[in-house]
């Protein structure tokens, strides 16, 4: 073979050095130091009410004046997207049925800004609250503002971020099913949940995430009876086989994780968990709110190989005392998943109070189960 002139050597040498140089590198997964970890090995800091907006301050001073309790309801978060970009890795939902459309579309609160003569803040914005669909908000009434009204637009949301950020670890949502009749006259009742509801909301969840985003409760179980049989014997997935999915937990007991279960035991085809009962076949993961008072049931749990998720701070007091004593409690007992009001500071009220482990992530090995 005649050898190459000199000239043409130079340029494919040029073009070897340009296509090392604007290759595309490859993203390194978050914290690869956990992929070998099983999930329920982890322990992450999330985001309580994830969703919520700030009330309007005309109708808080309203709310303030006839329900001095209504000061725990004074916070607030960025848009989800951000929080994840933050690092928090378990996001709240609360849901409310809208099958029709509509339905909570005037919100007592606006009835009541109006009748003092104050012009409430945009919030039908676009007519999204006349579209059939489960809404996001925390109260339908009076704390209904949020950044995250459509769940359908939620989990784009989510979608679209996690594509954005591949291998990212694990996140959980836990949702809580609205539903009751209004507090004050004059207000709007929620639709009530039934199973028909249930199955409506497997059906936009799996639709609008994608089936592959998911840990569902057949990832785990595989090849056993139950779901419980599963983390008994095998235990958790491995981060790493899970990265860039979500866990979806409905946060209810009794007749509304009855209806979600709807006798379906082993949880086959269902892309959702549910919040406990301990010692039920799919019993696997548990919303305990108080890390204090129910510290040896939630260390139980959690030594048993299963998943609690639990509360840092409710209602404002501990931020505004600067009190960690429920952090404290739920990283000593090994809560896999604690929510927080504050990811980053409420500069109102005490600048020096968040919510992140030592080194100022939001994601660790379980100092209960990785010495």
């Amino acid at each position: 073979m005649p050898a190459l002139p000199a000239v043409l050597l130079v340029l494919l040498a040029l073009i070897a050095v340009l296509a090392t140089t604007f290759a595309p590198a490859t993203q390194r997964p978050e914290h690869p130091d956990l992929g070998h970890l099983r999930l329920n090995q982890v322990q992450v800091i999330g985001t309580h009410n994830s969703y919520k907006a700030a009330i309007q301050p005309e109708l808080f001073e309203i709310m303030l004046a006839h329900d001095p309790g209504s000061a725990s309801l004074d916070y607030a978060h960025p848009p989800i997207p951000e929080q994840l970009d933050l690092g928090v890795r378990n996001l709240e939902l609360d849901l409310y049925n809208d099958p029709q459309g509509g339905h909570y579309r005037r919100p007592l609160g606006h009835v009541i800004l109006h009748g003092v003569g104050v012009a409430p803040l945009p919030f039908n914005v676009d007519g999204v609250m006349d579209e059939p669909g489960f809404k996001v908000m925390h109260d339908c009434n009076f704390d209904f503002r949020s950044n995250e009204l459509r769940f359908v637009r939620t989990l784009e949301d989510l979608r679209d971020w996690s594509a954005s950020n591949p291998g990212h670890l694990p996140v959980f949502v836990t949702m809580n099913l609205k539903g009751g009749r209004s507090p004050a006259p004059g207000g709007v009742a929620a639709v009530e949940w039934d199973t028909a509801a249930m199955r409506e909301l497997d059906r936009v969840l799996v639709k609008a995430l994608g089936e592959e985003n998911l840990i569902t409760p057949d990832d785990v179980r595989g090849g056993h009876a139950s779901l419980l049989e599963a983390i008994e014997r095998d235990g958790w997935p491995k981060v790493d086989d899970v990265r860039g999915r979500f866990l979806f937990v409905v946060d209810h007991g009794g007749r509304v994780r009855d209806m979600y279960v709807d006798g379906n035991e082993s949880m086959a085809g269902r892309p959702m968990f549910t919040s406990g009962p301990r010692g039920a076949p799919y019993g696997v993961f548990h919303i305990i709110n108080e890390p204090i008072e129910q510290a040896e049931t939630i260390e139980q749990l959690v030594r048993a190989g299963h998943i609690v998720r639990t509360r840092a701070d409710a209602g404002t007091h501990d931020m505004r005392s600067g009190d960690r004593t429920r952090f404290e409690a739920a990283m000593r007992v090994g809560a896999q998943v604690i929510t927080t009001d504050y990811p980053v500071p409420d500069e109102r009220h005490n600048a020096e109070y968040r919510v992140v482990f030592e080194d100022g992530t939001y994601a660790r090995a379980n100092p209960l189960l990785t010495p």
